[in-house]
């Protein structure tokens, strides 16, 4: 969870969450953290492969945070 401060001044809790996904493109497997936009903030968002720079998407209510995967996590499980 994570918060903000929306349009009215009041603070509020928002969501976020990590999973694995793979590009459509080069078929990696990248960790995407997303986390929803502030209500009245919103700006559409690419979902891009940090491995071949692939966008496997966009959003106007998420912002994506997509990281290689390390070694020790495994890269296609």
């Amino acid at each position: 969870m994570g918060f903000y401060f929306d349009d009215n001044g009041e603070y509020r809790e928002f969501e976020f969450w990590e999973n694995r996904v793979s590009c459509i493109k080069c078929g990696k497997t990248y960790r995407q953290v997303c986390e929803e936009q502030a209500p009245g903030f919103r700006s559409r968002d690419l979902d891009v492969c940090p491995y071949c720079g692939t966008e496997n998407g966009s959003s106007i209510s998420i912002n994506y945070y997509n990281y290689k995967i390390s070694d020790s996590e495994g890269k296609n499980e």
